[in-house]
């Protein structure tokens, strides 16, 4: 079953910024055609926070997904330190179909359970903010401030909270090893 909603959270994803770049290509009606290009965008950006956000509110209410668990096996994992600036986030966060462009990433499923648990990194753009948060292809995401990422809703939060906190712990595993990445945002 959370697989199943992975794989749509992913189609549902790829299907709007298909949309995105249909709409900037060609106008659809008189309204599309006398906007801006930025204000197209706006209004893409917008239709896909919508729509991922409907389908977490759905995903998380058709299962006790939402509620996010403890992460276990973490308490003495390496931690890499990394400062960032609040302007660096900002800079990086302000636009979301870049965010999700410049890397791609797939539900892991753990061996022998057919359980997900977190996100198996495949590739990263060069400059992105993947990159310059210490995350590596292969990388396999589990989590965030000490607890589980399971979720499209996770994965929301988990954007919110890099957007909003003065701190934040995200939890790999880099090579079949544990290890914690600790952002300083100042």
């Amino acid at each position: 079953m959370t697989a199943k909603i992975f794989l749509t959270a992913s189609i549902v994803l790829n299907l709007v910024f298909a949309v995105y770049i249909f709409f900037l290509s060609s106008p659809q009606n008189d309204s599309w055609a006398n906007m801006s290009s930025q204000d197209k965008k706006r209004a893409c950006v917008s239709y896909a926070k919508e729509k991922v956000q409907e389908f977490a509110d759905k995903s998380s209410s058709d299962s006790s997904e939402g509620l996010r668990k403890p992460l276990e096996g973490y308490e003495d994992a390496p931690v890499e330190k990394i400062e960032l600036s609040k302007k660096e986030i900002k800079e990086y966060t302000s636009n979301l179909p870049k965010v999700l462009r410049d890397a791609k990433a797939v539900p892991y499923v753990e061996p022998g359970t057919g359980n997900i648990s977190g996100f198996k990194v495949l590739s990263i753009k060069t400059g992105s903010v993947y990159e310059r948060l210490g995350i590596q292809p292969k990388d396999i995401i589990k989590g965030f401030n000490g607890k589980e990422i399971v979720s499209p809703r996770h994965a929301m939060q988990l954007y919110q909270n890099l957007k909003t906190s003065g701190s934040m712990k995200l939890h790999i595993l880099r090579q079949g090893k544990p290890k914690t990445l600790h952002y300083q945002i100042n």
